[in-house]
């Protein structure tokens, strides 16, 4: 199995035509573990999978000692593991007692030999299906099933239904309730559109869409 990326909108400053810029953003498969750590070292060594759990275990143990002891602890070929430290924003040093002093999160800084064999690493771009386009009436249609059968509708549905972005799905919400088609409720990320049962517009068509 080969690494795949999508390209995606950088986050922040747009640029002169008003868009972002695209970055590469890797597509995980799933996650791995000790077991399929274990699994590989008694297939490639003479390492049983049980030695190596165990391994692993007195591994995990001893990292987690060495970092309350305000350690670096260095795993050769993978990298240096660090604990952070979080507190209430002083302007003084001598403001902030020792107890309001608490672990934030654990820093990982690659080692470089773990860089030197990801460099050849092969990745390919993620084949994507071309999503049916809707037109207006074919996306209303669409919502008047769906809000046949729920209560409410948010963007985020609206647009998983009609294959379409949320901007797309925000301004076709926001069309669909300034004609009276709908009415809004909540705020921001709570925001709901229920039908309104008084417009002639929503009549149910009762067809399913595919």
């Amino acid at each position: 199995m080969s690494a795949e990326y999508r390209m995606e909108r950088n986050p922040g400053k747009a640029d002169n035509s008003g868009k972002q810029a695209l970055h590469p953003r890797l597509i995980p498969h799933r996650t791995v573990g000790t077991k399929e750590i274990a699994k590989f070292s008694q297939e490639t060594s003479s390492i049983s999978s049980a030695d190596m759990l165990g391994a692993l275990e007195v591994l995990s143990q001893y990292t987690a000692m060495q970092l309350r002891e305000g350690y670096t602890v260095y795993i050769e070929g993978i990298g240096y593991l660090s604990a952070t430290l979080q507190s209430r924003p002083v302007m003084e040093a001598d403001e902030l007692r020792s107890e309001s002093v608490r672990f934030k999160n654990v820093a990982f800084r690659c080692d470089k030999e773990l860089k030197k064999k990801l460099r050849t690493m092969p990745v390919f771009k993620a084949q994507t299906t071309k999503k049916e386009v809707y037109d207006m009436e074919e996306r209303k249609s669409r919502l008047i099933w769906y809000l046949d059968r729920y209560e409410y509708i948010t963007s985020t549905y609206y647009a998983a239904l009609n294959n379409c972005s949320k901007y797309s799905a925000q301004k076709d919400l926001n069309q669909l309730t300034e004609n009276g088609l709908l009415v809004k409720n909540g705020h921001r990320c709570t925001t709901t559109y229920r039908k309104n049962d008084t417009s002639p517009d929503l009549i149910s068509e009762m067809r399913i869409p595919e």
